[in-house]
């Protein structure tokens, strides 16, 4: 499902926020991100006249999306700025057009052209035996192709070029690089400043800089845009009939998609991890022979403080070591 997304200036370009990483047999395709900036770039660039592939609907009168036809055409133009709807949003775009068979020398084999309802499918280029995303379908016109001698009114299919926007598209890709949970989309929409994008509001993002992550930051309860120096752990020790144990103090959320876990081991290099279990009213330990919950106190609404502790004493002349981590 998408959870969250964002529109990529004012162009067609959207970047969407799924709630779980796709599945291990999805490849996603490359994005082109070569900027054109100017006619001169254009025309120096390797979109220029490049051979593209476009993607509809079969039909312009069923509005399904599941039965698709795949045609071809060129870029043959860019301009800069354009003004799509005369919203006063304006845009770089590239743009194809229509040949007729008989009449235009230009015209290619299976030469297709968007339709209405076709907006937001990807116009695809092949490179290097892959498929690569150079736009995105975004708008139907009409063109004079060539004035003199006359040629008549072609129609054009205009898309949103990548190339000038791959910095934003990655951006929003890399900040994802850790699942977000549903729980964190909704947190997300509220602690961050207004104006913060998703690009810098993603999971793996240190938005404040302060060492720890969003997705960490959401896990244990802290302020991701504070920019104070703080840990998301507590160290301790606890004594029992003389005898000492490590401990840790934190902070955790009622969220069922995330697991907290705790990993205890006597180096740095062999650790047992032992997951927490939060069964709706309190928490324990999935193996009370290696981690021990001491004390779990809800503090606020869908929010608890939670000790634990190694299961293992000190021995005198050894270390013992307690990890916490969430995924």
């Amino acid at each position: 499902m998408v959870v969250a997304g964002e529109r990529i200036g004012t162009s067609d370009l959207w970047v969407g926020v799924l709630d779980q990483s796709l599945p291990s047999e999805y490849s996603p395709l490359p994005v082109l991100d070569e900027p054109v900036s100017t006619e001169t770039g254009w025309e120096n660039s390797s979109i220029h006249l490049a051979e593209v592939f476009l993607v509809g609907r079969s039909d312009d009168v069923n509005t399904s999306v599941t039965n698709v036809a795949l045609g071809k055409n060129r870029i043959e133009r860019w301009y800069d700025d354009f003004d799509i709807d005369e919203d006063g949003f304006t845009e770089d775009v590239v743009v194809s057009i229509e040949h007729l068979e008989a009449e235009d020398a230009e015209f290619i084999p299976h030469e297709a052209q968007i339709q209405t309802y076709d907006s937001g499918a990807p116009l695809l280029r092949s490179s290097g035996n892959q498929l690569q995303i150079v736009g995105v379908n975004w708008f139907i016109g009409q063109i004079d192709v060539h004035p003199s001698p006359a040629r008549g009114i072609r129609n054009t299919s205009g898309f949103s070029y990548t190339g000038n926007f791959a910095p934003q598209i990655h951006g929003i890709v890399n900040a994802f690089q850790i699942d977000a949970t549903n729980g964190y989309i909704a947190w997300m929409q509220g602690a961050f400043p207004a104006g913060t994008t998703l690009a810098q509001s993603g999971t793996s993002v240190d938005f404040d800089r302060d060492g720890l992550n969003n997705f960490l930051e959401y896990a244990f309860v802290k302020d991701p845009a504070s920019g104070a120096l703080s840990t998301a752990v507590e160290s301790g020790r606890t004594e029992l009939g003389g005898l000492w144990y490590a401990s840790a103090s934190f902070m955790a959320r009622e969220d069922s998609e995330l697991v907290y876990f705790v990993r205890v081991g006597g180096d740095l290099q062999n650790w047992e991890r032992v997951n927490l279990i939060f069964d709706g009213s309190n928490w324990s330990s999935a193996d009370e022979g290696k981690v021990i919950v001491q004390n779990a106190t809800s503090s606020l609404a869908g929010v608890w403080e939670i000790t634990v502790r190694d299961a293992a004493s000190v021995s005198p002349g050894a270390q013992r070591f307690v990890s916490i981590g969430a995924e």
